[in-house]
């Protein structure tokens, strides 16, 4: 089998075929297996949960204030080579509207998050809530990481206060 995430993992876990093998050789009872798949499901959703909000707080904290102040530089250098008359300022007017799409952009995927982890408490259910978490959570994660990404490229580092891939990756310490 290829299961691709771990609530897949986890569900063939507590499969009757699973269940039998286990209580036949002694391993665990029936309400063990129930038990610990529970526990695994209700961690995994914590997991999520907690990568969900610590991403939401460091793109409010970290991302949005470091596009805004690079914009703000930008659209100060845009005005003043504009008021200069012959001055080409196409290079600072394109990047300035690249990211103020994508910031634009990063405060709509940031509250569908938003919204999504407020959502969560809604299921009761551990298997209904690993769902919800796997399907709308991780995928409202990527969405906003893809947004996060591309701005991160466009980005004076000076205006980063979070280190790149690269940074990480090729820094010595």
């Amino acid at each position: 089998m290829n299961l691709k995430t771990t609530v897949d993992a986890l569900s063939e876990f507590a499969l009757d075929k699973n269940i039998e093998v286990f209580t036949r050789h002694g391993v665990f009872t029936k309400t063990e297996i129930h038990s610990r798949h529970e526990i695994h499901l209700e961690g995994y959703c914590k997991t999520i949960l907690i990568e969900a909000l610590c991403m939401a707080d460091i793109a409010k904290g970290e991302v949005i204030p470091a596009s805004v102040e690079y914009q703000n530089e930008l659209a100060k250098l845009l005005s003043i080579k504009r008021n200069l008359g012959e001055l080409d300022s196409a290079m600072e007017g394109g990047l300035l509207g690249e990211i103020s799409k994508l910031s634009a952009c990063l405060m709509k995927r940031l509250a569908q998050l938003e919204k999504a982890i407020m959502e969560s408490g809604e299921n009761e259910a551990p298997l209904e809530k690993a769902v919800f978490c796997r399907d709308r959570i991780i995928s409202a994660m990527n969405e906003l990481r893809l947004i996060v990404d591309e701005l991160e490229t466009l980005i004076a580092s000076k205006y980063r206060t979070l280190p790149t891939y690269a940074d990480m990756l090729y820094s010595v310490f």
